[in-house]
C-alpha cells in the first residue's frame, strides 16, 4: 500500500497529513517533529529565558512525546489498512467495497475532534494556571516567559495525546461494528478472524510503547507527582485498545456457536429418539455418534477471534508499558538514595 493512502478521506486530521505526504516509515517523521519541536524549546529559551537551562534533558523527552503522538496513530492508521484487506475474505467484500469500508473506519468527525481537542487543551491550561509552579518548584508569575513555555509545551502535548487516542477508539470501534456485521463465521476455523486479534495486539503495543516514554520523566526527577495517575490508566488502556476491535466478531462468533449448538442439539435428540425407537436391524447409532462428537467440537471451541498465544502477548506487551514506569521509579529511588 503506498504511504499517501495515510491520508483514507478528505476529513484525514491535519496533524496526520504531514505522514501522508513523508515515504518514510511513521516514526522517522515523529521524530523529526520532535527534533523541530526541540529546536524551538532552544531557541526559545535562549532567547527569552533568563539563567541557564538545567532541564533540556527533560524538555527532550517532552519533545519526544509531542513527535511520537501522531506517528502512533500513522502507524495504526496503515496497519488497520492492511487488516482491513486481510479481512475481505471474511467480510466477503469485493475490491470496492474494501475502499469504501476503508474510507468509512477512518473517518473522524471534525467536531469531535475538535471539541475533544479544545476541551483537553482548556482542561491542561486551566490546571497549570492553578498549580503556577515551575518543574523547578519556583512560583512565577503568568507573564514569566518561562512559565509561558511551561504552559503552551503541556497544552500542546495533551492536546495531541487526547487526539490520538479519540483516533485510536475510533478506529476500535470501527472494527467492532465490522466484526458484528460479518455475514458468516466458522465456529472451528477462526483463521479468516485473526486480523481482529492482531489489530488489537498492534495498538496495545503501540500505545504500551508510547506511554513508556512517561517514565523518562521519572528517571530524571522530573516528573509531576500528578503523573503519577497516568499509571493506572496503562492497564485499561491496554484492555480497551486489545477488546474493543474484537468485541463485534466475539458477539459474532458467540451467536453463530449458539446457533450451531442448538442446530445439532435439536438434530441429536431427533436421532436419539429414532435410535430408541428403531426397529431391529436399522442402525442409527454411526450418525447419533458423529453429531455428538461435532457437539462436543463446536461446544469447545473459543468465541474469541484470537488464540491463547495473543493472550500471552497481550500481557508481555502490557508489561512493557507497566516495566518502564516501575524501572524509571526504581532508578529515581536509586538516584535520590546515592544523592543523599
Amino acid at each position: 500500500m503506498p504511504d499517501s493512502e495515510i491520508a483514507l478521506a478528505p476529513t484525514t486530521p491535519w496533524t496526520l497529513r504531514l505522514f501522508a505526504w513523508a515515504h518514510v516509515p511513521p516514526i522517522w517523521v515523529g521524530l523529526g517533529i520532535s527534533a523541530v519541536w526541540f529546536a524551538f524549546y532552544l531557541l526559545y529559551t535562549t532567547v527569552l529565558v533568563e539563567g541557564p537551562d538545567r532541564y533540556w534533558l527533560s524538555e527532550l523527552g517532552w519533545s519526544l512525546l509531542i513527535g511520537m503522538a501522531p506517528a502512533v496513530t500513522a502507524a495504526s492508521l496503515r496497519g488497520s489498512a492492511r487488516d482491513l484487506e486481510d479481512l475481505a475474505p471474511a467480510l466477503r467484500a469485493s475490491p470496492a467495497e474494501i475502499e469504501a469500508l476503508r474510507r468509512e473506519i477512518a473517518t473522524v468527525p471534525r467536531s469531535l475532534l475538535t471539541a475533544v481537542g479544545v476541551g483537553m487543551a482548556v482542561l491542561t491550561a486551566t490546571a497549570v494556571f492553578h498549580e503556577r509552579t515551575m518543574d523547578s518548584g519556583r512560583v512565577a508569575a503568568l507573564g514569566d516567559s518561562a512559565m509561558v513555555w511551561y504552559i503552551g509545551r503541556n497544552v500542546v502535548n495533551f492536546w495531541l495525546i487526547s487526539r490520538a487516542l479519540t483516533i485510536e477508539l475510533s478506529l476500535a470501534r470501527a472494527f467492532s461494528r465490522l466484526g458484528a456485521r460479518l455475514p458468516a463465521v466458522d465456529v472451528v476455523d477462526r483463521t479468516p478472524l485473526a486480523p481482529f486479534g492482531r489489530r488489537g495486539l498492534r495498538s496495545v503495543l503501540l500505545w504500551m510503547l508510547y506511554l513508556s516514554l512517561f517514565s523518562w520523566q521519572y528517571a530524571l526527577g522530573a516528573a509531576r507527582p500528578e503523573l503519577g495517575g497516568v499509571l493506572l490508566l496503562v492497564v485499561s488502556i491496554a484492555i480497551a485498545a486489545f477488546l474493543l476491535p474484537v468485541w463485534g466478531a466475539h458477539l459474532r462468533l458467540r451467536e453463530a456457536k449458539a446457533t450451531e449448538l442448538s442446530r445439532v442439539r435439536a438434530r441429536i435428540g431427533e436421532l436419539r429418539k429414532r435410535a430408541l425407537t428403531a426397529p431391529p436391524g436399522i442402525v442409527v447409532g454411526g450418525r447419533l455418534t458423529d453429531l455428538i462428537s461435532w457437539e462436543q467440537r463446536v461446544a469447545s471451541g473459543g468465541e474469541w477471534p484470537f488464540s491463547g498465544s495473543t493472550v500471552l502477548r497481550f500481557g508481555l506487551y502490557t508489561a512493557i508499558g507497566l516495566g518502564s514506569w516501575l524501572g524509571a521509579a526504581f532508578v529515581e529511588r536509586l538516584l535520590e538514595s546515592a544523592l543523599r
